[in-house]
């Protein structure tokens, strides 16, 4: 057996067996947004691996679109976010995805004095997807493809984090710690003369709630804190620049819904945030991608007051595994 194939059944093998089994929520749990521009279809039994490292930082406050300085007792936030994407073309237009990723660590530096500050920090896996999508109109000689998808939104792990036997704060946990469902819609056109393509992804997150009360620290059936759902959507241009150099802007908007406990809106969550993140790419040989981007928040509404972010940058590297029979 060659060393190709060898490869392409370890990375099929792999993904079916990973499919089975304060105020500031900047940095709230669970998964940040990807930073691979790859959301398509993939060809039948293709392999996608995309590998990602994302670092944000947060120092400034908002209440609706406005400044505040009044609250100064958490000087930043920030965190570190390493992230896997394995993708199987399971048919020509059926694509089968999963998404997890590890928090190598979550941090709010607290500043009570002039002198004195506290840090806080919680670290581990953040939530996994496993998604389905299907090409509902896939024209490859007009470029044009329209993808829908749906999944699940699963925690590694139900029970909260402790560090040092002290549970840390909800915003400082790797994982939502309950389950959940997607649903996503993909818009791809391409203009081959001009080497452009303009496509849009539009993603919705729909959470479910914890019986966790961190104020008891205890499980309480009684008891629900429902974290809001999420509605991403993002519009990208790339261009080709010179040979194998590729330039990506893309516009995205957040939507978070705020959090309620017991039916009761939560204060201090919920916000709308549009990003600017322009993107270098270079491609080696079509099958290596290697990316670096940046993320600028353009316009931010908070209800309440909460930390918000001030930038975040990434890096990424993808790898297609061409494993079908080659025409």
């Amino acid at each position: 057996m060659s060393n190709k194939r060898t490869a392409c059944l370890l990375l099929a093998a792999l993904l079916l067996l990973v499919s089975q089994n304060i105020f500031s929520q900047c940095c709230s749990s669970g998964s940040p947004a990807g930073a691979s521009t790859f959301v398509g279809l993939l060809n039948k039994k293709d392999i996608r691996v995309i590998t990602y490292y994302r670092n944000n930082y947060s120092d400034t406050y908002f209440s609706g679109a406005v400044k505040q300085t009044d609250f100064t007792y958490l000087k930043n936030t920030s965190f570190k976010f390493f992230g896997l994407t394995l993708g199987y073309g399971i048919t020509k237009k059926i694509t089968a995805e999963y998404e997890m990723g590890y928090f190598i660590s979550k941090v709010q530096v607290y500043k009570f004095t002039p002198n004195t500050t506290t840090t806080v920090k919680g670290f581990g896996l953040g939530n996994g997807f496993v998604t389905l999508k299907y090409g509902a109109y896939v024209k490859p000689e007009k470029n044009i493809e329209v993808t829908i998808g749906a999944g699940a939104k699963f925690p590694f792990s139900t029970q909260p984090q402790f560090v040092n036997y002290v549970i840390i704060p909800r915003d400082l946990q790797p994982s939502t710690g309950v389950f959940g469902m997607t649903g996503l819609l993909f818009f791809n056109k391409g203009f081959p003369g001009i080497s452009l393509r303009v496509f849009s992804l539009n993603k919705y997150e729909l959470n479910g709630a914890s019986k966790y009360d961190f104020g008891t620290g205890k499980y309480d059936a009684n008891y629900s804190y429902k974290y809001g759902n999420m509605l991403m959507n993002s519009i990208f241009v790339s261009k080709k620049i010179v040979n194998n150099f590729f330039g990506v802007l893309q516009f995205r908007s957040e939507n978070r819904q705020a959090d309620h406990v017991n039916g009761v809106l939560e204060q201090n969550t919920g916000n709308e945030v549009l990003y600017v993140s322009p993107q270098l790419s270079y491609s080696i040989v079509g099958k290596w991608h290697l990316a670096v981007m940046g993320d600028y928040p353009l316009y931010k509404n908070y209800t309440g007051k909460q930390m918000t972010p001030k930038y975040s940058w990434a890096l990424s590297l993808t790898r297609d595994f061409n494993c079908g029979k080659k025409k």
